[in-house]
Formats: C-alpha cells, structure tokens, sequence
C-alpha cells in the first residue's frame, strides 16, 4: 500500500505539467453579429463550449462579443470558432487572440514561438511588429486579429496574426 501513494502523487503531478508543444494561447475574443439577448447568448455559448480546450466563455451581448479563456497549456481549435458561431446562426467578424512566447525570424518572416520551440503564429508585416526587435531571448505578450484561411492561402502551418499590440515579458538572456 504504501508504494500506491508515491505513484498516485506522480500522477497526479504528471497532470499539472505542462503538455509538450502546447500553443500559450492566453484568450481569444470573436466579434459576433446578430447577438440582441441572453437567449442569443445562451445559443452561442452552447455551440462554443464543443470547442476544446475551452475553460471559461464570456458573453457581452451589448458589445457583440464572445471572450474564450484556454485551458492551461491545451490546444484550442482557433478554425472551429468561427464556424460555432456560424452553426449557432450568427456572423462571426474580426478575431482577436492574445498569446504568449517569443518573435523570431524564420524563413524570412516572423513567427511567435511557444517555449518549447513551437510555432503558434506567423505574423503578418505591419507597423506593429516593425517596431519590435526580435532574438531568440525576447518574449512578448501580443494581441493581434486571426486571419483566416483562404482559398489561395497556405491551409497547413501555423496560423496567421496581423499584430494590434506588443509587449515585452522579458528582454534577457539566461
């Protein structure tokens, strides 16, 4: 019996780590046209909450908006909410995601990279990351819109964000 416990405890344990090559997606809020009542709301919310990796959902009826909150360190399907809200009968608009990790340059655009060397992002050129400098020791929280997959666009790799906002977590090296 007393073998049990260390093995329960390092199961236990093996749960509150962190996934191997987990996006560190922070929050992602989807603007929603057609949103006008708690009924609306509790439509939408229930087509969301299929979505995994979901653990909180916040619905602003007078702003249009739906705010997911990720499950620590989980995959969340960035292309599957634009199409829960167009199954739940509304009009998904601009997305925006914040997200964790480090701006590199990588076969010759920028990328976001999670810690464990994951690409989460590439990012699109534009007057927000031209202002920021990127090595392989700086980390940044960004907020930037979703830019979804076109029919001429690349539908494998990561996925594309146009930046809105940048901030440096730690500009230093070990």
């Amino acid at each position: 019996m007393k073998q049990i416990v260390p093995l329960a405890a390092l199961m236990a344990l093996t749960l509150l780590l962190p996934a191997p090559g987990v996006a560190q997606i922070l929050e992602v809020t989807i603007e929603v046209d057609g949103l006008a009542c708690p009924f609306c709301a509790y439509s939408l919310e229930k087509n969301l909450k299929r979505i995994g990796g979901i653990s909180g959902i916040a619905i602003n009826v007078n702003q249009g908006t739906a705010t997911l909150t990720p499950v620590t360190d989980s995959q969340v399907d960035l292309e599957g909410i634009p199409v829960a809200v167009k199954d739940a009968g509304f009009t998904p608009r601009d997305m925006r995601v914040s997200a964790a990790g480090r701006i590199e340059l990588r076969g010759g655009g920028a990328v976001l990279v999670a810690a464990d060397g994951t690409l989460l992002f590439r990012l699109d050129p534009n007057e927000v990351l031209s202002s920021v400098g990127t090595g392989d020791w700086d980390n940044y929280e960004i907020l930037g819109v979703y830019v979804l997959h076109e029919e001429s666009d690349e539908s494998t790799g990561p996925p594309r964000l146009s930046l809105t906002r940048v901030a440096a977590l730690r500009a230093e090296k070990p």
